[in-house]
C-alpha cells in the first residue's frame, strides 16, 4: 500500500476495508499511523532495523553498508517521526 500520494507527496488515507473471508466492508478515513510518515525507502530499513533487533553491526552486514551510512538512515528515520535526531 502506497504511504504517500505519487502526485503531490503527501501521506494517504484507507477509506475502506474488506475482509477476505466473508466479504463485509467496513468504510471511514483510516490511517497506518507512523507507518504512514515513513517512505517506502525508510520502512524498508526499519524491517531489516527490526530484524537485526536493533544491532547497527549485523544492519551493517545484512544490507552491506557502512557503520555510517547505517547510523544516517536511522536519523533519517527518527526525524521523518517527529523526533530531533541524537
Amino acid at each position: 500500500m502506497p504511504t504517500r500520494c505519487p502526485v503531490c507527496g503527501d501521506g494517504t488515507v484507507i477509506e475502506r476495508v474488506r475482509c477476505d473471508g466473508c466479504a463485509s466492508a467496513v468504510e471511514g478515513r483510516f490511517t497506518t499511523g507512523w507507518v504512514q510518515q515513513l517512505s517506502p525507502e525508510q520502512l524498508a530499513f526499519v524491517r531489516v532495523f527490526i530484524g537485526c533487533r536493533g544491532k547497527i553491526k549485523d544492519v551493517e552486514q545484512a544490507l552491506g553498508l557502512s557503520y555510517p551510512t547505517v547510523v544516517a538512515r536511522l536519523d533519517d528515520v527518527v526525524e521523518a517521526l517527529g523526533h530531533a535526531p541524537g
